[in-house]
């Protein structure tokens, strides 16, 4: 492969890496299990897309169906963990001018309380901390049970630059600003309340 070649492909692994700069928080397996949880994100540049992920996040899930009022989301991500599988993208996106994790280790999303829209569709509004910004998200759900647990699947978009993540281009080529989020997050088992007999 020749240098410019190498070079171009580079800088396009680094223009997914940092376009994304937001967390897709994603199921690998449509048959999600608790041992299947992952957390990444996908980012598009120039017409390229790719994936990565952040190995090191911690997660709090509730969700019942019979109350959704009380659903609850709670989602710590080590940053330094973040990454797309190449060393040269992941330099960058880790740095001061995208990730920035030296200042910002942590990011955090939160959500509690989901509003019921049909056909087992929710809604619920969120709150994303990144680089120490902190920004509404609003997740639309739908929500499944699976082997007693349920799981949360949804898309958002988010704007990166409102967090100041990177700026509009990247060595003259452009960044897309939204990113598209994806999740599939597996909540605690479900416990079934047996109501005992009236007298």
């Amino acid at each position: 492969m020749s240098g410019i070649t190498r070079n171009t492909n580079v800088v396009i692994l680094v223009l997914l890496a940092v376009g994304a700069g937001i967390l897709l928080l994603a199921g690998r397996q449509d048959g999600i299990r608790p041992w299947d949880r992952d957390v990444a994100f996908v980012a598009g540049a120039g017409g390229f897309s790719a994936e990565g992920s952040v190995r090191d996040y911690k997660s709090v899930v509730r969700f019942n169906p019979e109350s959704p009022e009380q659903a609850l989301i709670d989602l710590t991500l080590n940053m330094r963990s973040t990454t797309t599988g190449f060393r040269a993208a992941d330099e960058v996106a880790l740095s001061e001018e995208f990730l920035d994790v030296e200042r910002h280790p942590v990011a955090k999303l939160t959500a509690s309380g989901a509003k019921p829209i049909g056909n087992g569709k929710y809604v619920m509004d969120a709150e994303l901390t990144l680089k120490g910004i902190t920004k509404s998200v609003r997740l639309p759900l739908v929500v499944q049970i699976k082997e007693g647990s349920p799981v949360l699947k949804g898309a958002a978009s988010v704007n990166r630059l409102e967090f100041g993540v990177g700026a509009e281009t990247y060595r003259g080529y452009a960044l897309d600003k939204e990113v598209k989020l994806a999740f599939a997050l597996v909540g605690d088992k479900l416990v079934e309340v047996i109501t005992p007999p009236k007298p």
